[in-house]
């Protein structure tokens, strides 16, 4: 079982003001490669890939969780605004293709040689999400009964330490987030400094935008802090549900490969449906969870 890197932080630290962001010009086209490891208790089981449970007045839900426990490699590619991750991991494979302008994510699910997948909107998704919390809330499942406190405010931190990531120099900070019970929690974070995309703030689990639901207990008040960071996050480690963790590593980057349309193009032996077809179709509440 890995265990968790132990983290060193140094004392000498600085707060730089969060909007130092907003004049570093986003990069247009790159080729990310990520791992992504989550570590869980020895004690706890393995959670299958597909969960499907009945609410308190019928309703079917049913969980899709992309990437388990252990390792799942990623290839990210971007264009403009269009952004596509390529996850790899024992449970099978996973595409979600996203479309930033028309505010659309297409998910390839490829299951046990089969093909299947669904779009939807962020309106579609959003409402989706609130339905599902409500039942959720009604019928809790195991060891997702209890929300996580609400994120009050955050602080970035950064150090003099440097380190060199994928070939990289990159810069240390911590983000320090403080909840609404009074407790706080630090994320240690590695980054690229002055390297920034414009739709894609983090890479690996905890990515923010629809189509990709983080496991991350931090994920709320990470989204904000991502996207005020000085750089790009190339390193980072999270506390996630159940005393599980998550490491999100870039091992390489390219961002001199020119990348053609047909890159994000759905392919034809996919069945891919709207997402609003397979909830009336029988499949149920669909939510996508990332790990944990």
């Amino acid at each position: 079982m890995l265990k968790p890197l132990s983290i060193l932080i140094s004392c000498c630290a600085w707060v730089v003001p969060a909007m130092a962001q907003n004049q570093i010009a986003p990069v247009k086209q790159a080729i990310l490669q990520v791992t992504t490891t989550i570590v869980a208790p020895d004690e706890d089981e393995q959670e299958p890939a597909m969960t499907q449970s009945t609410g308190a007045n019928g309703e079917e839900m049913r969980m899709i969780r992309i990437g388990g426990d252990g390792e799942t490699k990623s290839i990210i590619t971007i264009k403009d605004h269009l952004t596509k991750t390529a996850m790899l991991s024992e449970m099978g494979n996973t595409t979600l293709i996203r479309d930033n302008m028309a505010r659309k994510t297409t998910t390839l699910l490829e299951i046990m040689g089969n093909r299947t997948g669904f779009w939807a909107t962020d309106e579609e998704q959003e409402a989706n999400r609130k339905r599902l919390d409500s039942m959720i809330r009604e019928t809790p499942r195991p060891g997702m009964a209890t929300a996580a406190p609400v994120v009050t405010r955050h602080q970035i931190n950064y150090l003099n330490d440097e380190n060199k990531i994928a070939g990289v120099t990159c810069r240390k900070a911590i983000i320090t987030l403080h909840y609404a019970n009074q407790t706080q929690s630090d994320v240690p974070v590695w980054y690229y400094p002055g390297l920034r995309f414009e739709y894609l703030p983090v890479a690996g689990g905890v990515m923010g935008g629809p189509g990709m639901m983080a496991g991350s207990r931090n994920s709320n008040g990470l989204q904000t802090a991502w996207k005020e960071l000085d750089g790009f996050p190339m390193w980072y480690e999270v506390a996630m549900p159940r005393g599980r963790s998550m490491r999100v590593v870039v091992t390489k980057i390219d961002l001199n490969k020119t990348i053609a349309d047909k890159e994000f193009a759905i392919p034809s032996d996919y069945d891919v449906k709207p997402m609003k077809d397979l909830e009336n179709g029988g499949m149920g509440n669909i939510r996508i969870r990332v790990g944990g």
